[in-house]
């Protein structure tokens, strides 16, 4: 393991059962050329395992390659948790690839960071609960980013606002089973979306039981490619549906609501499928409070979000952590 002043803070390629508690990290930088630098935490190569990096503050790092603060690639029974992330110039919060699996992220605070906020990018077993993420305006300013062969993956409990596009999910060749349950999704700006799918390869997508909002510049909050497969979207509050395309056949979208107010202008649209979704204007100044600050007194909001199924999926137990929320948000909104 190698401590330093240099372009990474801990490096700890390669080694097993290691734990980073308590620090602040601040200041690490690298060049143009530097690809990893800028990094608090560099995880990588086989048979690296069993690291944990909790309660740390990291600040005021700069990557001019784009990586994250905590980065990792081909290792397995990584947890991130209970950390502060702020003002991460150019890099990312936590970004996880190439052959990875068994992940938790959960607890942390990520705030004014240049890139994407948390990114999975090809592992598996993946669980990414009660994280807040805000305040992410760059080019490539995603709050949360399921990319490429994904396996079982539960994105729950999350508050991500004030970015343009709270979370995007792309497929790739093998990836299955990504799950968005139990969040306050909230986009940004005028071309701003809560979530939004790339390209046409997931499948086994479930969003449920989630707040899928845009600010009042906003028009589309959830944005699907209809070349996806297997999609199930169900009980949702969405201000705002866009597919690029026909939906496929195989789609389930059911007892969802539509609070289409007009906000600044511009009124979105929502697709019925099977008449069990409804428009219900009243609850759109509702949804927007909830997905602004985890607060509202509206039960039939809240009555519609807490259906979606809270049930654990069996590999949850492997990744330790806090056990499963049944409410929507980090804050406690609409737990019962």
């Amino acid at each position: 393991m190698e401590i330093s002043r240099r372009k990474n803070a801990f490096n700890v390629t390669g080694q097993q059962y290691v734990t980073v508690e308590g620090f602040e990290i601040v200041g690490y930088a690298g060049g143009s050329t530097d690809w990893n630098s800028g990094t608090a935490l560099l995880v990588g190569m086989p048979g690296g395992g069993g690291i944990t990096f909790r309660r740390n503050k990291v600040h005021d790092l700069t990557s001019w390659s784009g990586a994250a603060a905590v980065s990792a690639n081909r290792v397995s029974r990584l947890t991130v948790t209970d950390n502060e992330f702020d003002r991460l110039q150019r890099g990312g919060g936590v970004g996880v690839g190439t052959a990875s699996s068994d992940i938790l992220v959960q607890g942390n605070r990520f705030s004014q960071i240049g890139r994407t906020g948390i990114a999975i990018l090809g592992a598996e077993r993946v669980w990414l609960d009660r994280n807040t993420v805000t305040d992410l305006y760059s080019v490539h300013a995603n709050g949360m980013a399921i990319y490429l062969d994904n396996r079982d993956v539960l994105v729950s409990n999350n508050q991500v606002r004030r970015t343009p596009r709270a979370i995007t999910f792309q497929g790739g060749p093998a990836s299955d089973r990504l799950t968005i349950r139990h969040n306050l999704l909230l986009g940004s700006g005028r071309d701003g979306s809560a979530i939004q799918s790339w390209g046409d390869k997931a499948r086994g997508v479930t969003i449920e039981g989630n707040v899928i909002a845009v600010d009042e510049g906003g028009a589309a909050a959830l944005r699907l490619n209809g070349g996806n497969t297997g999609l199930t979207i169900q009980n949702n509050l969405i201000m705002g549906l866009l597919i690029n395309g026909a939906a496929p056949g195989d789609w389930v979208v059911s007892n969802n609501i539509y609070a289409l107010e007009n906000y600044g202008g511009r009124t979105g649209s929502a697709a019925v499928f099977d008449g069990q979704n409804r428009f219900k204007s009243g609850l759109g100044r509702a949804g927007l409070s909830l997905a602004k600050d985890a607060s509202t007194d509206d039960p039939n909001l809240c009555e519609v979000l807490l259906r979606a199924d809270t049930t654990p999926p069996a590999w949850l137990g492997q990744l330790g952590g806090d056990p499963p929320a049944s409410g929507v948000g980090p804050a406690g909104a609409c737990v019962k």
